[in-house]
């Protein structure tokens, strides 16, 4: 979709910021600002070489805060003839076809150089303030980082081909996105506890609010391949969604499509029954599926919520695990239009009463799941004689 925009450009943009959180050691403040300034510069100049329109107004850094704080900030990003036609844009002027079937641009009299040679096709962001937490400026800082977007505006009128088109109509997108971000990252050292918390604000489509912990942290490399897997535990997760038409709009586009069936059907059909030994491990899995398929129909709000540890490791990113699994991976606790993770402080008590209740549910039920499955196998053998024989 983004021409030069590419992933060498993101990593171009985190890696100075990355050195500057990592690398700073204890030398002035004015060295430290003189290095802060330095490297943003070099972001900035990153993201211009990778064809990214990049200005702001201003930069300032509060040492007592240890925050970098940017001001209006205007991003403007190319985007293909794949998504954008520039010849729907209005344009000053007239389309002329002459006898050899060549075509001319005939400018009006008020028309300016800006009107003729401006490329339409761009996606511009607009950021009334970011702040940057962590930034190392003092050594006695703890080691918690973030980043907070304020006032964003994201103007989508270049996607204007058929297909972009027929989704912004489907969700009722206007040619503008407004929201917010904020990301905070928290590492414990001596524990190896690693924590992250996300709140994103987009006013046409959702709330979305997430916090995830997870404690003795590695990268080990697989043994048949170059790649590395993450491995540790999942030691607390919270998931929570507001609906602002995003539903409607999923739903619309989805109408748009023609012979697909229902949405509710078809997120039924993305989280397929777990396989027999993992539905005995998770056998409330069919209520939380059951749970998430209804948000899509009639939900206004979504939450997940897990508080009791999971591991993970090279099992668990296995290409036979479905979505199903992850969704339980993720959740002890699935609910629609519930109020554990709302605006209100959250009330641990209450979610580990939650919790509780539901997990002492897992013992009877993982009984009948499993009696469920003897019995199934004992037909087998039963109407199968060859099996029978076999044994």
């Amino acid at each position: 979709m983004l021409n030069e925009f590419s992933t060498l450009a993101i990593g171009s943009f985190l890696t100075p910021i990355i050195a500057m959180l990592s690398g700073l050691i204890d030398i002035p403040n004015e060295t430290r600002v003189r290095m802060v300034e330095r490297f943003f510069q070099a972001s900035v100049t990153s993201l211009r070489s990778n064809g990214v329109d990049t200005t702001y107004e201003s930069l300032n850094i509060d040492i007592e805060k240890n925050q970098l704080i940017i001001t209006n900030i205007n991003l403007g990003i190319r985007v293909t003839e794949e998504f954008c036609n520039m010849n729907l844009f209005p344009r000053l002027g007239m389309e002329l076809k002459g006898p050899d079937s060549e075509y001319y641009w005939l400018l009006t009299m008020n028309s300016t150089e800006l009107d003729y040679w401006t490329d339409p096709c761009k996606i511009n962001i607009r950021i009334g303030r970011l702040i940057l937490d962590g930034i190392g400026m003092s050594v006695n800082t703890d080691s918690s980082s973030g980043v907070k977007i304020e006032k964003m505006q994201i103007d989508i009128q270049a996607l204007n081909q058929p297909e972009p088109m027929s989704i912004k109509l489907a969700t009722g997108l206007k040619d503008q996105l407004n929201g917010e971000l904020t990301i905070k990252f928290d590492y414990a050292f001596n524990t190896n506890l690693s924590s992250i918390s996300t709140i994103l604000d987009i006013k046409e489509l959702a709330f979305i609010n997430m916090k995830i912990k997870a404690s003795n942290l590695l990268f080990r490399k697989n043994e048949y391949s170059d790649d590395y897997y993450p491995e540790g535990i999942l030691t607390y997760f919270d998931f929570r969604i507001e609906d602002r038409g995003l539903l409607a709009g999923l739903e619309s586009l989805n109408a748009l499509s023609g012979e697909n069936p229902a949405l509710s059907n078809q997120i039924q059909q993305a989280l397929p029954p777990l396989n027999p030994s993992l539905e005995i491990m998770y056998p409330l899995s069919d209520k939380m599926v059951s749970e998430f398929t209804y948000f899509f129909t009639n939900g206004k709000s979504l939450e997940c919520i897990r508080r009791h540890p999971h591991p993970f490791n090279n099992w668990i990113w296995g290409s036979d695990n479905s979505a199903t699994f992850f969704l339980s991976f993720f959740c002890e606790s699935v609910s629609v239009d519930t109020d554990f993770l709302g605006p209100q402080k959250h009330d641990e008590v209450k979610i580990s009463g939650m919790i509780k209740k539901l997990r002492e549910q897992i013992p009877p039920a993982r009984e009948q799941k499993t009696k469920s499955l003897r019995q199934k196998l004992e037909l087998k053998q039963v109407t199968n004689p060859r099996t029978k024989a076999s044994e």
